[in-house]
C-alpha cells in the first residue's frame, strides 16, 4: 500500500486483526517515490518488495524490506544500476532464501527492459541475478514453485510486438530450463 505525501510517495503497511481492527501501521521511504508491490510472511516477520527512488544507485531500484511482527524494520536492501528497476513479486525458496522478479533497464538489456530474477539469502544479500528478454519490454510479475525449480510468469513485448503472457522455468541457479510465450491477440495483459 502506498501513501502520498506532499512531494513523495512512501510505502505504507497496515496490519489488522481478523475483525479488521488495526493492530499497527508504519511507513517506509524517503523524499522520493517508494512503492510496495508484494508482501510475504517469513519465518520471523514479513518481507516487502517494490521499488525506491529515494535510495539505491539509479533512477529507481528494487527495494527489499524485512520487518518484524510489530512492523519494525529489521533490514532493507536495494538492487539495481543506473537505470530503472522494480521488484513485482517475491517467493521463499526451499532452501530458506528468496526469489524476486520484476524488470531491469540496467543489466543485459536487449530492449527497453528485461525480466529480472534475483536470488537473495535470508539476510537479503544477493546470491545471483539473471535477466531474460528480447528487443521489447519484458517483465516478471509472479513466481510459482515447481517440482524442480521455479516458474516466472510475466509479460513480453519482444515477440509479435504485443504484451504476450510469458512463462519461464528456471532451476535453483536461475538457469533457464524452458520458456513459453502465449500470444495475446487483444494485447490485454
Amino acid at each position: 500500500i502506498e501513501q502520498q505525501g506532499f512531494d513523495y510517495v512512501d510505502v505504507w503497511l497496515l496490519r489488522v486483526d481478523k475483525n479488521g481492527d488495526e493492530l499497527w501501521n508504519h511507513t517506509f521511504g524517503g523524499e522520493k517515490l517508494d512503492t510496495a508491490k508484494a508482501v510475504i510472511q517469513s519465518n520471523e516477520g514479513y518481507i516487502v518488495v517494490g521499488g525506491t527512488s529515494s535510495f539505491g544507485e539509479g533512477s529507481e531500484d528494487v527495494w527489499l524490506i524485512k520487518i518484524d511482527d510489530d512492523g519494525m524494520e529489521i533490514w532493507n536492501h536495494t538492487f539495481g544500476g543506473e537505470g530503472w528497476e522494480i521488484g513485482n513479486a517475491i517467493e521463499e525458496t526451499s532452501d530458506g532464501n528468496y526469489l524476486i522478479t520484476g524488470y531491469t533497464t540496467s543489466y543485459n538489456v536487449a530492449g527497453s527492459g528485461d525480466l529480472w530474477l534475483i536470488k537473495v539469502n535470508s539476510e537479503g544479500e544477493e546470491i545471483w541475478n539473471h535477466s531474460f528478454g528480447g528487443i521489447g519490454h519484458d517483465e516478471g510479475r509472479s513466481i510459482a514453485v515447481a517440482d524442480d525449480g521455479y516458474v516466472i510468469v510475466g509479460l513480453t513485448e519482444s515477440y509479435n510486438g504485443k504484451n504476450n503472457a510469458w512463462f519461464i522455468k528456471v532451476d535453483d541457479d536461475g538457469d533457464e530450463i524452458w520458456n513459453y510465450t502465449l500470444d495475446s491477440e487483444n494485447n490485454a495483459l
